[in-house]
């Protein structure tokens, strides 16, 4: 199940270098850190209770796809 949802991020971030949108980078490495992150705020959002937790820290996904850009490969 997991390994799915790394497998989608890691294809939408070939997409978007490939498009020119994000610079080469380890997009394995990115999608497994995207896939963290959502199981990280859901659970956070259960915890809490609190689904206006996602508005709150889910844009910094977007801070997430783009780290890789430091690092060229």
């Amino acid at each position: 199940f997991f390994a799915s949802w790394a497998e989608a991020f890691t294809h939408l971030l070939d997409e978007a270098v490939l498009r020119g949108d994000l610079p080469r980078h380890d997009t394995h490495a990115a999608g497994l850190s995207l896939l963290a992150y959502v199981q990280g705020v859901t659970v956070l959002v259960k915890a809490g209770n609190d689904p206006d937790l996602i508005r709150t820290i889910g844009p910094a996904i977007v801070a997430i796809a783009s780290a890789p850009a430091a690092i060229r490969a």
